[in-house]
């Protein structure tokens, strides 16, 4: 249509209860208008490292480890020589440095009677070979799990990782105890190329030099990129219904720069990591320092029959010096899969059965490490899951289940410390005057073998007691 057309871009940050968390903005960039009446009246130069496409209506990108040769009519893309590399938010081609040990990664492609090999770090930013592996007559197992005829496999239920004599061994957990799954991503110990888990997801937005983080089986990290980024990995695992307490999940962040990449001096002020776990933003600082480990410990994850989804998301602004973001020591307590390596004490309310911590029900009590639940002594109540039993206020006594208290036709008077037996006045009619204009009514005390309240379990006071009912059952006089 004609006239003027105006354009707004409103911005509305999320809202966070954390502090050191990442203050949301957005960039607006290239904006691009056609068909307007007003136009460009000249050509305008193509931004740094790219050239126009053929039809001059717009500027592409030079591609990985290519570069703009310059002093020709028209500018065009080159490969860079064997001796350089660039990468997508890089200027020009630079020179591949000599690689060193943290270019490569040390794999194995089976546990026993193998030679390791190391495999050069995508993308390949050095020069130089990998170097010799090492053999070995086995490796050890994953942390969790022990050797079983050649093969690493966890502990059986009811029994836990544990260091014997000479070697790791499964360890029948002591009565009153039970034991929880853990399962390890990126330690030390993890050695096997196959060991990588089907459980992540890599994506990325922005100037990507490759597709997201690089996953391994001994790390994790964000990947080399340049310019602005968003570099994404996700994690589903199911969590463990009948574990007793909270399922967590714990890691170890670290901020490195870029290998052979000279620091510009911007620092990392704008860039960081968020972590979300189902969509919901963690409190985990935005910001921290290079070099420097970052140990985060038990962020609590949800009970359900669908897979938790972790997200660790690196945030890299055009503005900062590119940096890399590494994972390790990933460890998930109560997890589905994985071995137990360790045995817990079932906490007072439980009771250890089958390896699990079973709560005891209403009535009876158990005290932390025990095998049964106890029935509460006479004179007194319990709720679920408790670790003792409660008197009855005075005037009450315990239902037969034990669960709630009862009043009786004993009334107890705190301010006087004086008990009065109401049982004959059970079932009398009191006539009451009437308000003006009001019908007569009559009332009846029913005070005997009442509860305390319908919903009364633990928590009942005098002023719960029900010594009365209004009601249509007795007849209202005129």
């Amino acid at each position: 249509s004609t006239g003027v057309h105006i354009f707004r871009w409103v911005f509305t940050a999320s809202e966070t209860n954390f502090t050191g968390q990442h203050v949301d903005q957005v960039r607006i960039k290239d904006i691009k208008l056609m068909g307007t009446v007003t136009s460009a009246t000249k050509c305008e130069k193509c931004p740094s490292n790219t050239v126009s496409t053929d039809d001059r209506s717009d500027c592409i990108a030079c591609q990985s480890n290519t570069e703009i040769l310059q002093g020709l009519p028209v500018l065009m893309c080159v490969p860079c020589p064997d001796s350089k590399y660039r990468l997508p938010g890089m200027k020009h081609c630079e020179d591949k440095l000599l690689c060193q040990r943290e270019d490569f990664i040390e794999l194995y492609a089976e546990r026993c009677n193998t030679t390791s090999f190391y495999q050069k770090l995508r993308p390949t930013v050095c020069l130089g070979d990998p170097p010799a592996g090492n053999t070995v007559k086995c490796l050890p197992c994953p942390t969790g799990t022990i050797d079983d005829n050649g093969d690493c496999r966890p502990c059986p239920s009811g029994s836990y990782y544990s260091l014997g004599e000479n070697s790791y061994i499964c360890k029948p957990a002591s009565p009153g105890y039970t034991t929880v799954s853990v399962i390890h991503f990126f330690s030390e110990d993890q050695f096997l190329s196959n060991e990588v888990s089907e459980s992540f997801v890599t994506t990325c937005t922005g100037t990507c030099n490759q597709p997201g983080w690089r996953v391994y089986s001994t790390q994790a990290d964000s990947g080399i990129h340049f310019g602005e980024i968003e570099s994404i990995l996700l994690m589903q695992i199911l969590t463990d219904l009948d574990y007793y307490e909270t399922p967590t999940i714990s890691f170890t962040l670290t901020l490195k720069p870029v290998p052979g990449f000279t620091d510009t001096g911007a620092g990392h002020s704008d860039s960081g990591i968020e972590v979300f776990i189902n969509q919901q933003l963690q409190n985990v600082p935005f910001n921290f320092e290079a070099g420097v480990q970052r140990v985060v410990k038990n962020i609590p994850l949800p009970k359900d029959s669908k897979p938790a989804i972790v997200e660790w998301i690196y945030h890299q602004s055009e503005f900062d010096t590119p940096a890399i973001v590494s994972l390790s020591d990933v460890r998930v307590v109560g997890s589905l899969r994985g071995g137990a390596t360790q045995e817990i004490p079932c906490p007072a309310g439980t009771r250890s059965a089958n390896n699990r911590c079973v709560p005891c029900h209403a009535g009876t009590y158990a005290p932390e490490r025990s095998t049964q639940c106890i029935s509460c002594p006479n004179g007194t109540i319990s709720g679920p899951k408790a670790s003792v039993c409660e008197p009855c206020p005075n005037g009450t006594y315990p239902s037969n289940l034990q669960n709630l208290c009862k009043a009786s036709c004993l009334y107890y008077h705190h301010l006087t410390d004086s008990t009065f037996n109401l049982t004959s006045l059970k079932g009398v009619r009191q006539y009451v005057m009437p308000v003006i204009d009001a019908p007569y009514e009559y009332y009846e005390i029913e005070l005997c073998d009442r509860y305390i309240s319908e919903d009364c379990t633990t928590d009942c006071t005098e002023s719960s007691y029900i010594f009365g009912e209004f009601g249509d059952e007795f007849p209202r006089v005129p």
